[in-house]
């Protein structure tokens, strides 16, 4: 488990809170203006890292998760 602790702590720079914009082009056609949040953390006592995301529209609304 160690071995795994260790080698799970080379991706810490990545935990956190990110917050931004994003455009998504899905073929010919507009494009889609979104807000993309994304919360990083690590799990199981550090063998798992978690990244749940959510991207919303200009009225809040959620559009991908």
């Amino acid at each position: 488990m160690a071995v795994q602790r260790e080698a799970m702590s080379k991706l810490s720079f990545l935990v956190g809170e990110w917050s931004g914009p994003v455009t998504v082009l899905r073929g010919p056609g507009k494009a889609l203006h979104l807000t993309q949040t994304e919360h990083i953390a690590y799990k199981l006592d550090g063998i798992v890292l978690l990244i749940e995301d959510r991207s919303t529209n200009s009225e809040g609304g959620t559009v991908f998760v």
